[in-house]
């Protein structure tokens, strides 16, 4: 597993530690994604996957006016959700399973996420049941929402003792997606009374992400 050390990742340790303190679940999921965010923003940096170019027109660098001056145009290839998805290369199995196995990923498996003024989704319109997390900032009509799911199958196979590798790879994985979701919603899910604003989802969350931190930044946590 990669880790980071405070003069790499300062952000992320000066957020932990006022993570900690918050009493607050919605105070202390924020502060705890912003030093994951400066973690995975790190190591992606840290391995040369960050792709910023500056645009070009005949090979002339375009700029944008900004009152009397003009600025440069930026294009950056890579987006958040590639950030994430390279972090999640640097999970070993270890972290993998403890994700899983954390009692707070059972509540997002048997979860009806709920959206204001319809309360629970229990099915979309092709009748898939729906768990986890909904998107409130990607779902746009009540009958096909957009969601973070947690394979129940795949869950079930674990439960049992009988779940392979890609199993625990798969569930894992959804568990990152979903977390980013929860952030998602927190950040852009507006006031409406749905999974952007239910405590028990935040709640449920952070130990999740907790366990990510204590892997990637664990001198934080002394």
């Amino acid at each position: 597993m990669r880790t980071l050390f405070d003069y790499e990742a300062r952000v992320a340790y000066a957020n932990v530690a006022f993570g900690r303190k918050c009493d607050n679940p919605f105070a202390r999921f924020t502060a705890y994604w912003t030093a994951f965010n400066n973690c995975y923003v790190t190591i992606f940096d840290l391995d040369g996957k960050n792709q910023i170019t500056l645009e070009r027109v005949n090979g002339v660098v375009t700029s944008i006016a900004n009152g009397s001056v003009r600025i440069p145009k930026v294009l950056k290839v890579s987006r958040e959700r590639d950030e994430l998805d390279h972090m999640f290369t640097h999970f070993d199995q270890g972290l993998r399973m403890e994700l899983v196995e954390c009692p707070n990923t059972e509540f997002f498996v048997n979860r009806t996420p709920e959206l204001d003024g319809h309360g629970p989704i229990q099915h979309d319109a092709s009748g898939q049941v729906l768990n986890g997390v909904l998107s409130i900032t990607r779902t746009v009509e009540v009958n096909n929402p957009v969601w973070s799911p947690i394979d129940k199958p795949a869950y079930a196979r674990f439960k049992a003792g009988g779940a392979s590798e890609a199993d625990v790879y798969l569930l894992s994985r959804q568990i990152l997606f979903l977390l980013y979701t929860v952030r998602n919603n927190l950040s852009h899910g507006g006031k409406r009374f749905d999974d952007a604003a239910d405590e028990k989802v935040v709640e449920n969350a952070l130990p999740l992400l907790e366990l990510i931190l204590r892997s990637i930044v664990p001198a934080a946590w002394h």
